[in-house]
């Protein structure tokens, strides 16, 4: 079964929808690379339920999301376990057929959650490295997804500095 994305996912992700197993899976490992450091905190929360609610997630994974225990997962272990309900090969669990690279595109949104609370503890920087090594991310491309969300925390501060209210 597939989930339908929000206008603002489709224009994010660059796909119309994706399996909801793919998408549960998808939000837990976020949330197990935002735990790595010990906790989500209440900033890597409010962008978790942000995301969720922009993607247009259906109320029943958002249900487990809230109850998944995310400190106590084995990340590696994990992501193995997906490959290989999918035999193998994790682009089958989220719909290959798409234009988006979503082991890319996973390591971007972790990237930026573990970012949300100003603070990307390198036990977070650890699990996503580790995770994008799972997914076939090679370094320097990791590199470079880093890169994009710096570029994009800079181009933010310049609009809240452009745009803010002068006294």
């Amino acid at each position: 079964m597939s989930t339908p994305l929000s206008s603002e996912a489709r224009k994010l992700y660059s796909t119309d929808d994706v399996p909801a197993e793919a998408l549960e899976a998808y939000g837990c490992i976020l949330l197990a690379i935002s735990a790595a450091d010990g906790e989500i905190s209440s900033q890597e929360r409010r962008w978790f339920d942000e995301w969720a609610e922009g993607l247009g997630a259906p109320a029943a994974v958002v249900e487990r999301w809230a109850a998944f225990a995310a400190e106590e997962l084995d990340l590696e272990g994990f992501i193995a376990r997906t490959r290989e309900r999918r035999k193998g090969e994790w682009k089958s669990l989220i719909k290959a057929e798409t234009s988006i690279n979503y082991a890319r595109t996973l390591v971007y949104d972790a990237i930026r959650m573990a970012r949300a609370d100003d603070n990307y503890h390198p036990d977070e920087k650890s699990a996503v490295e580790k995770a994008a090594t799972m997914l076939h991310v090679d370094a320097a491309t990791l590199l470079a997804i880093e890169s994009v969300v710096d570029m994009e925390e800079g181009l933010r501060g310049m609009r809240r500095a452009l745009f803010a209210r002068l006294a």
